[in-house]
């Protein structure tokens, strides 16, 4: 599971502790560590006060009977903003590298490590287009460079966030977030940063009998064709899911944004 996923587990633990009034703990198919790891030590997990990885009550990540991910096969499920907290050293790191004033985080590095990379990803010279035309309206950009990835987005400041807390952190204080379906939209939730979500067919906002929908209220989602067909294809490289990222300009990205909201944003 990707952070993405960790946060909507966040977002549902949370629910469950505020039901019941119990702290809550990470589990998988009924054990705490997955790949040498134990779960509550993820990163999206830190500093969570009602997380209790030795008394907390037991909370699946994979709650259904066939072991899916909550939102597959599941058209009720809803993602719930989660309570990421963040240290005060996190803050300062942000207040350090971050630009001083308002800013807008952009994020072409959608799932770039995943074999279906382009399935969630939009078109590379757009988002060149979208700082460009950020930047002629006098919009800060920035793109927060994932370990690995190299420096091509102009006039978009890159700035390297090593570790996902960083990321956090860097989102917490953006004015707006540009993306596609994955860990930012989430944390962006999480924070209440207004966010602009560019979908295709490979997940959605909207609820399907074969996956819920993944989006948040008050989030500007675009989709290119009816919802009510998507594919959902992970396990392979999907030819029309990449054409209908296509087909959402970067003037329809623009047009989701709050200008005056972006420029006047806290500093």
């Amino acid at each position: 599971m990707g952070i993405g996923d960790d946060v909507m587990w966040l977002g549902d633990a949370y629910q469950q502790h505020l039901k019941t009034g119990r702290k809550q703990r990470p589990t998988r198919n009924g054990v705490h560590i997955y790949r040498g790891q134990r779960l509550w030590q993820r990163d999206a997990y830190q500093n969570i006060p009602w997380i209790d990885p030795k008394q907390g009550d037991n909370w699946e990540e994979l709650p259904q009977q066939n072991r899916h991910r909550p939102y597959v096969g599941n058209p009720d499920y809803r993602p719930q903003p989660a309570p990421i907290v963040l240290t005060e050293e996190e803050r300062a790191w942000a207040q350090e590298n971050m630009p001083p004033g308002p800013y807008v985080i952009i994020n072409p590095d959608a799932k770039w490590q995943a074999h279906y990379h382009n399935n969630k990803h939009w078109h590379d010279p757009y988002w060149q287009e979208l700082a460009l035309q950020l930047s002629v309206l006098g919009i800060v950009t920035v793109r927060l460079t994932p370990p690995g990835r190299t420096n091509t987005y102009y006039p978009a400041l890159n700035i390297d966030t090593d570790t996902p807390r960083r990321m956090m952190a860097a989102i917490e204080r953006a004015s707006w977030v540009i993306t596609t379906d994955g860990a930012p939209h989430h944390i962006s939730a999480a924070f209440d940063t207004p966010c602009t979500v560019i979908w295709g067919s490979c997940t959605s906002p909207h609820p399907h009998p074969q996956m819920a929908g993944l989006s948040y209220p008050g989030q500007c989602n675009l989709i290119a064709e009816d919802p009510a067909t998507p594919c959902y294809t992970v396990h392979r490289e999907c030819e029309h899911c990449v054409r209908l990222r296509t087909a959402i300009s970067p003037t329809q990205v623009i047009a989701t944004l709050n200008i005056t909201q972006i420029k006047y944003a806290r500093s």
